[in-house]
Parts: C-alpha cells; sequence; structure tokens
C-alpha cells in the first residue's frame, strides 16, 4: 500500500518538471552525448498554453533554464492557493487521487479476511495500472477507479459470504 500511496503522491507536476531538467546530473549527462555539443534546449507543451490553442511542443532554448530554476524553487508553493499550475483539472484529479487511494485502502482494510488477502493486495496495486500524461492518464485513472470499484463489491460479497455461512 505505501508503494502505490507513494506512487500516486509523487506525479510530475511542472515544479517537479523544473528540478528534473535543472539537476545537473541530467545536464552532464545531455552534455556528454555529443562531444561538441552546441546549446541544449528544451522540448515542453506548458499545460497553460493549451488553453490558448498550442497544442504542440515547443522548442525553448537554453535561455529556458533560468525561468526553469525559477520554478523549481517556487515548489513549495504546490497545493497552495498562490500554485497556479494547482487550478488545472488535471492536477486537481492527480491530487483527489490519494485521497481516494486512502480511503479504498481503510475500506479493504475494514473488510478483510485470510481468504480476501489476494484480492486486497489486487485492490492495492491497481495505482501501477495509472500511467501515461493528461489525457491518457485520466483514461487510466477512470479505469482504475472502475475496477476498484467492482474488486472492492467483490472483497465485501465475498465477507458477506463468509457471514453468511457461519450463521
Amino acid at each position: 500500500m505505501a508503494k502505490y500511496l507513494y506512487k500516486l503522491m509523487a506525479y510530475k507536476d511542472e515544479y517537479e518538471v523544473a528540478r528534473l531538467l535543472t539537476k545537473p546530473e541530467f545536464e552532464r549527462q545531455a552534455l556528454g552525448m555529443w562531444a561538441s555539443p552546441e546549446s541544449i534546449s528544451y522540448n515542453l507543451h506548458p499545460p497553460l498554453l493549451r488553453n490558448f490553442g498550442v497544442h504542440k511542443k515547443m522548442k525553448l532554448g537554453s535561455w529556458f533554464r533560468t525561468p526553469l530554476l525559477f520554478l523549481k524553487r517556487l515548489k513549495g508553493l504546490r497545493g497552495t492557493p498562490l500554485d497556479i499550475f494547482g487550478y488545472a483539472a488535471h492536477r486537481r484529479l492527480e491530487r483527489s487521487m490519494i485521497q481516494w487511494y486512502r480511503e479504498l485502502m481503510e475500506q479493504v482494510i475494514a473488510n478483510l479476511t485470510p481468504d480476501s488477502l489476494p484480492l486486497a493486495l489486487e485492490i492495492a496495486a491497481l495505482p501501477d495500472q495509472i500511467r501515461g500524461y493528461e489525457k491518457i492518464k485520466e483514461q487510466n485513472i477512470a479505469k482504475v477507479k472502475q475496477a476498484a470499484a467492482e474488486k472492492l463489491e467483490a472483497l465485501k460479497a465475498g465477507l458477506q459470504a463468509g457471514v453468511n455461512a457461519i450463521r
């Protein structure tokens, strides 16, 4: 459960992308790929620009490292009212998954029996199926939530069947 809760909590938002792109190890690796690179550029698709009709990645030159460093330092805004990226529906969905999973696991634990352990482990591992970016990720979240609801009902039904058998 801890592994999959961590997976849900470690989503890559704009602050995390900025941190990863400005890591010294990443820059050394990128520069080391060629004998004498002229410059580094970043191919990014800023989510805010999608609202203005930009639907392709943009090539941003080495000058963009400065805004990335600035953005990296703003990670303390994550989840606060000042987090302009956090207002996007996709970011709200990603953050809501954390509480959803916690509540799901509480229900699984409340209905756990030795016989239901394999199904409980399947339910706990469902976040591993959440992959992709934006729309693809949102589709995977919908599939995972549906599977979780079905498996949780089966888990509860198994518990009820066991209770009925005891009576």
